[in-house]
């Protein structure tokens, strides 16, 4: 599962930087139960990761 965001900001109409930043939770083990009283799915992660990053970006076009 895997949740992020970012902005690109333009200094000039062809000059900008980009900021991003994303927080993945990587499934590490899962299943299905299926018994007299219901059935379910069930899944579960142990750790978090993080991701931040950026640069410039250019404009060829605008």
């Amino acid at each position: 599962v895997t949740l992020g965001g970012g902005i690109k900001y333009y200094f000039t109409p062809k000059l900008g930087l980009k900021l991003e930043a994303r927080m993945m939770a990587p499934i590490a083990y899962g299943g299905l139960y299926i018994g007299t009283g219901g059935s379910g799915v069930s899944a579960s992660s142990v750790t978090l990761q993080g991701y931040i990053g950026g640069g410039a970006t250019f404009a060829l076009t605008r």
